[in-house]
């Protein structure tokens, strides 16, 4: 059997169906956009909570707990069409920067259980 499994970046198996998780924004959902490609943005997180990141339009989206625009501090990646990446955020952690790798980028921030 090929089965597949996401995990996060604490190695921790993510939820069941993570990989078909796409769904419209709900109101627990954060809709990222970026309008300038490799600026480094941020959206406010619940430390010790997971979310998963997908990428939706235009390019791909990467993340960190620093500022992006160092690529050292670059995290996790989530590639236009593909699962996403699961996040678990570190505790005590309430700021999860982000970039795009193209104009006009679009991803989803979903809070998982």
């Amino acid at each position: 059997m090929n089965d597949v499994f996401l995990t996060d970046n604490g190695l921790q198996r993510a939820i069941p169906g993570a990989l078909n998780y796409r769904k419209d924004p709900d109101a627990d959902t954060q809709a990222l956009t970026n309008a300038t490609a490799d600026a480094d943005d941020t959206v406010t997180v619940v430390g010790g909570k997971r979310y998963l990141l997908i990428a939706v339009a235009t390019g791909g989206f990467y993340a960190g707990l620093e500022t992006v625009a160092t690529a050292a501090n670059v995290q996790w990646v989530a590639a236009l069409g593909q699962p996403g990446v699961v996040i678990t955020v570190p505790l005590g952690e309430t700021t999860l920067h982000y970039a795009t790798t193209a104009n006009n980028g679009k991803a989803y921030l979903i809070p998982l259980a």
